[in-house]
């Protein structure tokens, strides 16, 4: 049990080392996406493109 006990405690310490220095780095991550803001009318296309294959993955499927 205080094997078990030490361990974790090493992994806890492990885990906040990590968070507080990407805190203060101020790098990225990097398996993080990269997040790129698109134009509303662009988003709006892509959900009616969406929307069409899905009605027709449901037509192909009633068939």
């Amino acid at each position: 049990m205080t094997i078990e006990l030490i361990i974790s405690l090493i992994a806890l310490a492990l885990a906040l080392f990590a968070a507080i220095r990407t805190f203060f780095d101020g790098e990225k991550v990097k398996n993080q996406p990269v997040t790129e803001i698109q134009p509303k009318a662009k988003r709006e296309k892509e959900t009616e493109d969406i929307i069409k294959k899905t009605l027709q993955s449901i037509e192909e499927y009633r068939k």
